[in-house]
């Protein structure tokens, strides 16, 4: 957090994020241009650390078909810097400080034909595909137990779990992300 507030100084088109007393907050800022490219960052750890998210479409990088599988790649700073030309000015200053660049795809993901077998159930982001920041996946992963608990709210045998299972499966089987491009994320 130190590194960042140093590289945005007395920038006025920071947004205020470093006032522990007003809350934690999330900023998205949009390029605005045909290239789809966004950031995501947000403070966390009591604000000791900024969390930063930079999506780029995959053809815009120097050699998208080196793109391996993984979800801590090297990225190369120089690159993630060129890349982030067009925001602003502080932005820019904080992604050239970057110590280290993590690069990882994220790819919509069609639903498996099921999520239950006999009395197990695949909930949170190993069933929705979600991007892997913000916590969504821990989130979707309440929302699902919240769900099952008010589906077995009333069960009293447990040779129904099967069949309850087999219900929630048909009605929560779609993914929150249906993207057929793939997108590489920087994460700083």
């Amino acid at each position: 957090m130190d590194a960042v507030k140093d590289a945005v100084g007395g920038d006025s088109q920071w947004p205020v994020m470093f006032n522990q007393d007003e809350g934690t907050f999330v900023t998205v800022i949009a390029a605005g241009d045909t290239g789809n490219r966004h950031v995501v960052m947000y403070p966390c750890r009591g604000h000791e650390q900024m969390n930063i998210a930079f999506a780029v479409p995959d053809w815009s990088l120097k050699r998208p078909s080196e793109l391996e599988y993984s979800w801590n790649a090297q990225g190369s700073v120089p690159e993630m810097v060129e890349g982030i030309q067009g925001f602003p000015p502080w932005l820019q200053r904080v992604f050239s400080r970057t110590p280290r660049v993590a690069l990882f795809q994220v790819h919509g993901q069609e639903p498996l034909p099921t999520y239950v077998k006999s009395r197990t159930i695949l909930i949170g982001d190993a069933a929705h595909a979600m991007v892997p920041y913000q916590g969504q996946g821990a989130n979707q992963a309440l929302e699902d137990v919240e769900g099952i608990n008010a589906l077995f709210a009333d069960i009293l045998d447990r040779d129904n779990i099967p069949s309850l299972l087999q219900n929630w499966d048909s009605i929560s089987s779609t993914p929150c992300i249906r993207d057929s491009k793939g997108f590489s994320h920087f994460s700083g």
